[in-house]
């Protein structure tokens, strides 16, 4: 665990994407991505990682509604978790589920305007009516009354996630424009990176996410990936 921890976004980040299925309302699919998808991210594609799944095949942001109930979700589960002293999720895995037929959700695919920042969004007034969190992966654990306090590194781990993915939500709906990909010519997306925050954990050695070239190289390696026409 700590080996993949190491190479992984895991260790600086605390979160580690392993795998995913996203339902394309386009094409009435899914789009299936395995464990070395994001093996392969590193902490600046990571939030690109996230956005693809809430984005249809073309890389349409089109399941970005969901985002808010799935961090108020998540927010809850931090709380809980807050007060559970002696207790350790290692190497546990969150479990995020979502809606993606627009037909069942009676929601517009396309958001009526872009957010500027994650204060812009209201919460739905029950945010559980098309999403589920669930913790799963407790084959390591366990707890210990001698343990003192609560499990700081999970609880560090689920707030990068939710950072990252109130971070994730104000990105643009439409991909970058192939063969566009550069610094100073990406627009909307060049003023997302400049506001972004960075994901890395306090004390933990990383990629600093920022407008230096090889955050935009590891961008374009990334978009490669997704569409490698």
């Amino acid at each position: 665990m700590a080996a993949y921890a190491a190479v992984t976004t895991s260790d600086s980040t605390g979160v580690l994407l392993c795998g995913m299925q996203v339902y394309d309302p386009s094409t009435r699919t899914f789009l299936k991505f395995p464990k070395k998808y994001g093996y392969n991210l590193n902490t600046t594609t990571l939030p690109l990682g996230l956005r693809q799944f809430f984005s249809d095949s073309r890389n349409k942001f089109v399941h970005r509604h969901n985002i808010p109930p799935v961090i108020a979700r998540l927010r809850r589960l931090h709380s809980a978790l807050s007060h559970l002293p002696g207790h350790r999720m290692i190497s546990g895995s969150i479990l995020l589920v979502y809606e993606g037929d627009p037909f069942h959700q009676s929601l517009e695919s396309t958001p009526p305007s872009e957010p500027r920042s994650f204060a812009d969004i209201k919460v739905p007034t029950n945010p559980d009516l098309f999403v589920d969190v669930r913790v799963i992966d407790f084959n390591h654990s366990y707890f210990k009354t001698e343990y003192e306090g609560v499990d700081t590194n999970y609880l560090e781990g689920l707030m990068s996630l939710i950072k990252m993915l109130e971070a994730v939500y104000t990105m643009p709906f439409s991909p970058p424009p192939k063969g566009k990909l550069r610094a100073d010519n990406s627009g909307e997306w060049a003023t997302w990176w400049e506001n972004a925050p960075k994901f890395e954990i306090e004390g933990h050695k990383s990629e600093v996410l920022s407008l230096a070239e090889d955050s935009f190289e590891s961008l374009r390696k990334w978009w490669k990936i997704q569409d490698p026409k």
